[in-house]
């Protein structure tokens, strides 16, 4: 029940910052896209009142671009998907943020960190590692927290 209660406000934080995107005007597509865009929010706006998240979930994250704005949206989410233990959309989530090249090293980093915890949660102990162990020797500010969990994969894994 809690973690349907945290779906669902991190859908409304996503379905706002859509919302307030589209206000705001900020964003940069060609008239298909920007036609096509506020259809997506609306869909997903009237899944989520229908109590359909899943489908809501879907359509929110197409609807939302990534960028600096929206980048905790999208990390938040993927991490709520983790913990009701959908793995596998957390993980698409995490490695659609790695494939944006407008991203800073900082938030690479952080891509790359919720992606082994992902890994982590899924068994895939092999695939958290290497990403842990690039990032604690890349990354200045998650290079403990990489060690941390490098260390709780080494345990899992004897």
């Amino acid at each position: 029940m809690i973690l349907n209660n945290a779906l669902l406000v991190v859908l409304l934080v996503l379905a706002v910052a859509a919302g307030w995107m589209l206000g705001r005007g900020g964003l940069r597509m060609d008239g298909a896209e920007r036609a096509q865009l506020p259809s997506q929010y609306y869909r997903g706006f009237n899944f989520l009142l229908d109590g359909e998240e899943d489908d809501a979930v879907d359509a929110f994250t197409e609807a939302l671009a990534v960028n600096e704005d929206t980048l905790d949206t999208h990390i938040a989410l993927g991490s709520v998907l983790r913990k009701r233990g959908e793995v596998d959309r957390a993980i698409r989530i995490h490695q659609n943020l790695l494939k944006r090249p407008e991203l800073t090293a900082v938030q690479l980093h952080q891509s790359h960190l919720e992606l082994a915890r992902d890994f982590i949660a899924a068994g895939l102990y092999d695939r958290a590692e290497q990403l842990l162990s690039d990032l604690a020797v890349q990354s200045t500010e998650f290079s403990a927290t990489a060690q941390r969990h490098l260390l709780d994969v080494h345990e899992a894994q004897r």
